[in-house]
């Protein structure tokens, strides 16, 4: 029998409505909400974000997105995100899991495995663990990194949607 999902009816938004319709458009856009650091291990099912206010130096907040491990493609690395994500303070004296009630759905439409999303929730109790013993990359001052200002701006291939 499939999960039930005590939302299920009452869950109002974009995202939760494209994941029961698995109706998906890319369309280009630019980040501009914040200023982001990615972090990402060969091998791992995370990345870290790092992310400060935008244009500023106030660390807004940690953030671990449970993806498939990178893949090397043609034109750089390429991953599929698993839904389930981790919200670290700043500070990193606490944190919550965010979209739980998603991965539920997905496991549900048979789009990940119940023991991935078992494997996905390990992974993220291990983060949790390195998060309170400042491991890497927690304690490794990323919160005070800052690019290069004379780098270029980071530009997408034409045919970043022809490499898959």
């Amino acid at each position: 029998m499939p999960a039930k999902l005590p939302w299920s009816e009452q869950a109002k938004g974009f995202r939760a409505m494209s994941l029961r319709e698995a109706d998906y458009t890319f369309i280009d856009a630019s980040w501009h909400t914040t200023d982001t650091l990615w972090l990402t291990r060969p091998g791992d099912s995370h990345s870290v974000g790092v992310y400060w206010e935008a244009g500023g130096d106030r660390l807004l907040q940690w953030y671990v997105n449970m993806q498939e491990p990178l893949r090397r493609t043609a034109i750089g690395f390429d991953s599929s995100d698993l839904i389930l994500d981790l919200v670290v303070a700043p500070d990193l004296t606490s944190w919550h899991w965010k979209d739980e009630d998603e991965l539920v759905l997905v496991v549900d439409k048979g789009w990940i495995s119940a023991e991935r999303a078992h494997e996905l929730r390990t992974e993220g109790e291990q983060v949790i663990d390195d998060v309170r013993h400042r491991r890497s990359p927690f304690g490794d001052g990323w919160d005070q990194w800052r690019p290069d200002p004379t780098w270029p701006k980071p530009t997408i291939p034409d045919n970043w949607d022809q490499t898959w």
